[in-house]
């Protein structure tokens, strides 16, 4: 009576004998041998008993029957022989070998399938995926290598350190899904962390003393530890097989072990890729969190009528999805207030991404704001994502807009018309669900009047208007912004500056500051940086906030002069009077030092020496008599 072993693929689906002589195999359900699968033709082949012993005849089907890598459409098949049709392998032998291994089913299929098994691992292992998924795959993987009827992995509690119940079971064909796991083995493995091997269980001693194990029913096992990167096992694989068709052995051990190895590897990439991008992630959440904080209307600066006004409309704007144009001079905070109306809105867990026009070279805004693709163009070495794809879902700013080529604006207006992109050398549309805030310091209706901005891009981009005032028009919060400024140098540098003199903040509300509140900032900065009291003073302001004291002075020096130095036609006289003055008190207040006194009064070096040389000025003989005058009051 002969005996058929059927694998599908590399694992074992099924094992069965019969007494006829003739056995018909194939698809369809009237078959001795039903085999489901849509490589099985209806009706695929047939067994046929002979004088000789059995053959197999193929019965025109569309795949054809191989018997040892040949295919055949009839030949005499002998015990030994690996026949596959479609995606199955079967072995055929006699009962009367039942108790001798009459095929090594690992050596029976190309060797090179294991290895192929093998790294086909790399590939089911994702660097997202979670641990369940990554084990299933794994224990998916060793039923195929090892043609087990059954696998399990039971993990360590981290707590108890002892092994739970199985967490991964895989069965094969119609094994013994209700047969218990031997915790002896596992057990036993995972404290010696070493593989275990047991060919023969009714033979084997230790497999005698498992109560667990069905000697009667279970042939052969093998169980080895997963291993960690560092410390103790995190669990083990357990690997058993019901037909003594299939009997493990020591290279199957040697096999399994630098398997787990390598799997443990991936395993504890896809841990720590899986905890990298969880860091990630929540950093990237603070980072928002932060980001609304910092850029949301509270840290706009301004209790002026104007601000009020100005945040109200900050507050509608952003409540809806529409396109904005900022305006205004340099250093107003055109761009905080974009970023003010991305985090109030409702795309504000999506990305910000700010674009400066005018910082860019103009053959490079095209690839910057849309992409460009492989070899578009000289140096175009890798696919580049554009600004605008970056921007997806969220904000994109395009600050100073009014400095786009023409070229640029069609291909910007085209954008904003079809939500859409090309990248440069491509062909395929990117859709983008994207904000668009642009500023600009120039007026574009003058640009437009002089034909350097499209009139009807500027329709597009002006769909509500914010107009940032310049400083000076709203002095009311220069106290307010100073305060602002204090606080955030205070916490930057680690010092702990209080106020601003009283005739310093003169100074500061007189200033007509064009350069706005950027340069406000910078004078702050400045002043944290020489001020050594706790109180900014006059003296660690730059002398452009000074220098209209300094021009009162000296006007007040040039009244004391005799009349006929200011009578009618001695203008040169008092201007030359005024301009020695004021160098010889800019040295002193400078140590003499030529290149800070030219630094911090404006006046080139080069005229500065001329100027010394037409007066008769000597850095030294400044101080010097500076010196001799402190003496003479002592």
């Amino acid at each position: 009576m002969p005996i058929i072993t059927v694998l599908k693929g590399r694992r074992f689906e099924r094992e069965f004998s019969f007494d006829k002589d003739h056995l018909f195999l194939g698809r369809e359900d009237d078959n001795d041998l039903v085999l489901p699968d849509g490589s099985i033709s209806r009706v695929h082949a047939k067994f046929v008993r002979d004088p000789s012993g059995w053959s197999i005849v193929d019965l025109n089907s569309t795949n054809g029957v191989f018997v040892n890598n040949n295919k055949v459409m009839e030949t005499p098949v002998k015990e030994g022989d690996v026949l596959v049709v479609g995606e199955y392998t079967i072995f055929l032998r006699s009962v009367a070998s039942e108790g001798i291994r009459t095929a090594s089913l690992v050596g029976a299929i190309d060797s090179t399938q294991s290895l192929k098994l093998l790294f086909g691992l790399t590939r089911k292992f994702k660097s997202e995926a979670a641990v369940q998924e990554s084990l299933e795959a794994m224990l998916e993987s060793v039923m195929d290598i090892f043609q087990a009827q059954r696998g399990f992995i039971l993990l360590r509690d981290p707590t108890t350190g002892q092994l739970g119940d199985p967490r991964i079971t895989r069965f094969a064909g119609d094994s013994d899904q209700h047969l218990p796991v031997s915790k002896t083995v596992a057990n036993r493995v995972l404290e010696q962390q070493a593989p275990l091997l047991i060919t023969d269980v009714e033979a084997d001693d230790f497999a005698h003393e498992a109560p667990s194990i069905s000697t009667d029913q279970v042939r052969s096992i093998i169980c080895a530890p997963l291993m960690k990167p560092s410390g103790p096992a995190r669990g083990v694989v357990y690997l058993d097989s019901q037909i003594k068709i299939r009997v493990f052995t020591e290279d199957d051990l040697t096999l399994l072990k630098e398997f787990l190895e390598h799997a443990s590897h991936l395993l504890g990439a896809s841990e720590e890729a899986r905890r990298l991008k969880r860091a990630n992630r929540n950093l990237t959440e603070i980072t928002r969190e932060v980001s609304r904080r910092e850029h949301d209307t509270d840290s706009i600066v301004g209790s002026s009528s104007t601000m009020t006004e100005l945040l109200g409309q900050l507050s509608d704007v952003a409540a809806e999805d529409v396109t904005a144009l900022i305006t205004g001079e340099s250093g107003t905070g055109k761009e905080l207030f974009a970023k003010a109306i991305h985090y109030r809105s409702r795309r504000a867990t999506k990305p910000f991404v700010a674009v400066n026009l005018m910082a860019l070279p103009k053959e490079l805004i095209e690839s910057e704001l849309f992409g460009h693709e492989k070899g578009a163009f000289s140096g175009a070495v890798a696919r580049k994502i554009g600004k605008f794809e970056l921007a997806e879902g969220g904000t994109i700013f395009l600050d100073e807009v009014g400095e786009l080529s023409l070229d640029i604006q069609v291909k910007l207006l085209r954008a904003l018309e079809e939500r859409s992109v090309v990248r440069i050398g491509g062909h395929e549309e990117v859709s983008l669900d994207i904000r668009l805030v642009s500023a600009t310091n120039r007026d574009l209706d003058v640009e437009i009047k002089e034909g350097r901005f499209r009139e009807d891009l500027y329709y597009r981009l002006n769909v509500f208007n914010i107009h940032l005032p310049a400083l000076k028009d709203r002095r009311e919060d220069l106290p307010g912004l100073v305060e602002h400024f204090l606080a955030h140098f205070n916490s930057k540098m680690g010092k702990a500056i209080t106020g601003v003199e009283s005739d310093a903040m003169s100074l500061i509300r007189a200033y007509d500051w064009p350069g706005n509140i950027r340069e406000l900032k910078n004078v702050i900065e400045r002043a944290f940086v020489v001020e050594k009291s706790s109180r900014i003073q006059v003296k660690s302001l730059p002398f452009n906030l000074v220098r209209d004291r300094v021009l009162a002075e000296d006007a007040a020096d040039c009244e004391k002069l005799s009349p006929e130095a200011t009578g009618p036609g001695s203008f040169e006289q008092a201007q030359g009077q005024f301009e020695k003055t004021f160098i010889v008190e800019s040295l002193k207040k400078f140590g003499g030092n030529v290149t800070q006194t030219s630094k911090e009064t404006g006046l080139p070096r080069r005229s500065l020496y001329r100027k010394l040389e037409k007066y008769g000025i000597d850095p030294k003989t400044v101080i010097s008599s500076d010196s001799a005058e402190d003496d003479q009051r002592e």
